[in-house]
């Protein structure tokens, strides 16, 4: 990152779910980024149109024959912060999150901050997908930061139908996860 440029945060959201709760946590992260002078980009994973991984570019992936994972590859090297949100599923993060990240170079987080958030239907696993992906991140050589967040679904209400983070305590921890993030690039 150049000194006088705001730092690039991508987020990327693992929840096939629409509407979801994982993306209303991301975009209330991404507000909170947008204050402080974040550049964000987002990836819905859902929607974005990644195909199956093809392990014959796991060196190269930015030469693969796809258009749209060279796309997602070139996003993920433009980013100085990395934030992965998931659902839990099967106690763990989801398929659709892993899929993604296996187009990836095992060292495509090198240099680049790294933010964990997961949501589950109630609070005492509401952290175990973020967990499982503190090892991930680590192995692609993230620097994960130590604040990780943990939503479930008393976190949030519906307004106009459409889910809000209600809890003060989660807004009050995104603040803190956003400006550890930053501090790290």
């Amino acid at each position: 990152m150049n000194a006088n440029s705001a730092p690039r945060m991508l987020i990327l959201d693992g929840s096939p779910a629409s509407p979801s709760r994982v993306a209303k946590l991301l975009s209330t992260i991404a507000e909170q980024a947008e204050v402080q002078s974040c550049s964000i980009s987002v990836v819905e994973l859902a929607t974005f149109g990644l195909p199956f991984n093809d392990p014959t570019y796991h060196l190269n992936p930015g030469e693969h024959p796809n258009e749209v994972v060279r796309k997602f590859v070139e996003a993920v090297q433009a980013a100085d912060i990395v934030v992965l949100g998931t659902p839990l599923y099967h106690g763990s993060y989801s398929g659709l999150l892993k899929s993604a990240l296996d187009h990836l170079k095992d060292d495509a987080f090198a240099g680049k901050a790294v933010g964990l958030v997961s949501n589950s239907n109630n609070a005492r696993n509401s952290m175990q997908a973020a967990q499982e992906l503190v090892l991930v991140a680590r192995t692609m050589k993230g620097r994960v930061s130590d604040c990780i967040i943990g939503t479930c679904h008393e976190d949030f209400g519906i307004k106009d139908e459409i889910f809000q983070v209600i809890n003060p305590a989660i807004r009050d921890r995104i603040t803190i996860f956003v400006k550890d993030l930053i501090a790290e690039v």
